[in-house]
């Protein structure tokens, strides 16, 4: 004699999950609560919510402006959701989210102009919600024969849905049925996982008992569905909705007892259910819950660690199969840092450490972080000891230095160690990845302490070790220019900076490096002088072939006529502009056949004027130019610009004559 509950009995994941949000809501008192429809098929559940204050009705109108509505698992169709947006109400949406799916779908599909299939209960909360979504215009199929009688026309694209909790053998005769008359079939198996396991779970246990209990509302389908294939496997086989209910002159007494349940049939109802009849078995056989439900499922226990697979997600929460009577919540925020929530899929393996258990509710807490936690912990440790380095993120500043994360598990780096400079604003290195060496770990005290600071010093000795080994005059290297002085920039080539002077940017004139550079900007640097005692580089960036003076040989060469403009006047003669970044000399003596006492008596800035050069010297960057070489015995160069310009002679009152008599104006400044 002995006493099985089928693995997967009780509240399934839409039913928990409306169920909680109906508890959650009713401890507000702020706005009265309704609830669209019963928020699962279990009597017992629905009695405890209005006790809360949760008031059921079936008809919108009903309900009271500035109040809270809860949408019943089950779901609603498109238009009743509208209705309820045009009220001045706040809505609560506790919709199975495998149900959420097939309303998108059959509002796609209907959108599609494609003919809509739903397998199920016409008159089942579920169906009418699912047939809102394709404006009502789904043929609702119960059985066989309903299935030869679906007024399309045979050659109409045909949509096939499932109600979640309908018994799959019976839909694939269904589905076989239609597809005799219909070629054009896109088919989607939407009965529930868990449902489907739940009917698995009942038909294996009513094969091996001789009594079976089904416990159930009266009003549910998927129980209804159980029942059903429980009592063709067992002669004695009881639908009943709690303890209650239950007849009294069940004989007992050396007969193996199955106990399973529906999806909205709460745990506390299958532990009453169990503890009458092992209190009278209690004679023959000391059994107690616990050891009955691990006849059927794994026994799990909060600290554990156990493999799992996904059932399916909400917006914050992931429902995983961990083989135990009830299905593990993984709230979103028990996910590693590492974690993808949007990429975890249905079907997909993940290892999680168990919170908490509560039989009572039904579910069972989990999270992934704790795990990771764990098993990165053992990875730490090692690192510690064979002081191997690990890449870490930042996650948040604290006093004295941030908390860095390894795969979930976190480790403090002192402000001293997480570079070998001064950090002003600790929130500024939030987010970044690391490299650091694990200085101290011990996890009873929970101080583990890591530093960025030794690798990175450790990283510049090396480097700088390399630098000096392979430097030379003349080698290029790659740089960044890291800060500015009036003289120049300092630039960084990896483990040292060296001085970028401002007379080695350009060829031209610069007042300030900012002019040509700015701070963060890359660039290639040659070295041109280096002190390895005293550590310092000199660099330079212009370039030999941007010397105007370069190819100068091939421009202009002597006996050459060209044309030239004037840029300054100097006592000894003119500066001419031969190219840009190249001056020629016009000696004073070269300006006129007549003796001149300062080259502005002829030669203004800016003027265009023809010479012939004289002499180019490239290595002293020096050009003698020639105006009278041009001009005939006697005459005056003309400006190019200005020929009829006067010249101002002012400034030279040393070459004017002055005869005694003469009268003189004098212009006196103060």
């Amino acid at each position: 004699m002995s006493i099985l509950i089928a693995e997967g009995s009780g509240f399934c994941l839409g039913v928990r999950y409306a169920v909680e949000k109906a508890r959650e809501t009713s401890e507000r008192k702020d706005k009265k609560i309704y609830c669209l429809g019963d928020i699962i098929h279990n009597n017992d559940v629905i009695k405890d919510l209005k006790k809360s204050g949760i008031v059921t009705v079936e008809d919108i109108s009903l309900i009271e402006d500035n109040s809270i509505v809860i949408i019943r698992a089950h779901g609603i169709g498109s238009e009743v959701y509208e209705k309820l947006r045009q009220k001045d109400i706040e809505i609560i949406d506790a919709t199975c989210v495998y149900v959420k799916k097939i309303h998108k779908l059959a509002q796609e599909k209907h959108a599609m102009n494609k003919k809509i299939v739903i397998i199920g209960d016409s008159a089942h909360p579920e169906i009418i919600g699912i047939n809102g979504w394709c404006d009502n215009s789904a043929y609702v199929v119960m059985n066989e024969e309903e299935a030869k009688r679906i007024p399309f026309d045979p050659s109409d694209e045909l949509v096939i849905f499932c109600q979640t909790t309908f018994e799959k053998n019976k839909y694939r005769k269904i589905v076989d049925k239609i597809k005799i008359t219909f070629k054009n079939i896109e088919e989607f198996d939407t009965i529930c996982k868990s449902t489907i396991k739940r009917q698995q779970k009942a038909e294996e246990l009513s094969k091996n008992c001789d009594i079976v209990i089904v416990l159930g509302g009266e009003r549910s389908s998927n129980t209804k569905k159980i029942f059903d294939i429980c009592s063709s496997n067992c002669n004695e086989t009881y639908f009943v909705e709690n303890l209650a209910q239950l007849p009294k002159d069940i004989k007992l007494k050396n007969r193996k007892i199955g106990i399973t349940a529906g999806a909205s049939t709460p745990a506390n109802v299958i532990e009453e259910v169990y503890n009458f009849m092992n209190e009278s078995l209690s004679k023959e056989k000391d059994l107690n819950f616990e050891d009955a439900i691990n006849q059927a499922s794994l026994k799990l226990s909060s600290g554990t660690i156990v493999k799992g697979r996904v059932l399916g997600k909400s917006d914050s929460e992931l429902y995983v199969d961990v083989s135990y009577k009830s299905d593990g919540i993984l709230k979103i925020e028990e996910l590693s840092e590492d974690d993808e929530f949007e990429n975890i899929k249905q079907g997909d393996e993940i290892e999680v450490y168990v919170t908490r258990v509560n039989d009572n509710e039904g579910y069972v807490l989990l999270s992934k972080k704790r795990v990771d936690s764990i098993r990165s912990a053992d990875t730490v440790r090692t690192a510690f000891e064979s002081k191997t380095p690990l890449r870490v993120k930042v996650r948040n500043a604290v006093k004295g230095g941030v908390i860095a994360q390894y795969k979930g598990f976190e480790i403090f780096i002192p402000a001293s160690q997480i570079t070998d400079g001064y950090i002003r604003d600790l929130s500024s290195v939030i987010g970044t990845s690391p490299d650091i060496i694990v200085t101290e770990f011990d996890l009873r005290k929970k101080r583990i302490i890591g530093s960025a600071r030794i690798l990175i010093e450790r990283d510049k000795e090396e480097n700088l070790n390399k630098l000096w080994d392979d430097i030379e005059i003349g080698k290029e290297y790659e740089g960044i220019i890291k800060s500015f002085v009036d003289f120049g920039a300092f630039v960084n080539i990896g483990p040292i900076d060296g001085l970028l002077h401002i007379s080695e940017m350009t060829w031209g004139q610069l007042k300030h490096p900012s002019e040509m550079f700015q701070i963060g900007q890359e660039l290639t640097v040659t070295i041109l002088s280096f002190d390895k005692v005293k550590k310092k580089v000199s660099l330079g960036f212009k370039k030999q072939e941007d010397d105007p003076w370069y190819d100068i040989v091939s421009f202009v060469k002597a006996d050459d006529e060209i044309e030239v403009k004037i840029v300054r006047i100097v006592p000894f003669g003119a500066f001419a502009e031969v190219k840009p970044g190249v001056e020629g000399l016009i000696h004073i003596s070269n300006i006129s056949h007549k003796r001149i006492g300062h080259p502005a008596e002829n030669l203004r800035i800016d003027d265009i004027i023809k010479v012939k050069v004289l002499e180019v010297d490239k290595d002293a960057k020096r050009i003698a130019l020639s105006i009278k070489e041009l001009l005939p015995l006697e005459s005056e160069p003309e400006s190019v610009k200005t020929p009829d310009a006067e010249i101002d002679k002012s400034e030279h009152s040393e070459d004017m004559k002055v005869s005694l008599g003469d009268v003189i104006d004098f212009n006196i400044k103060e």
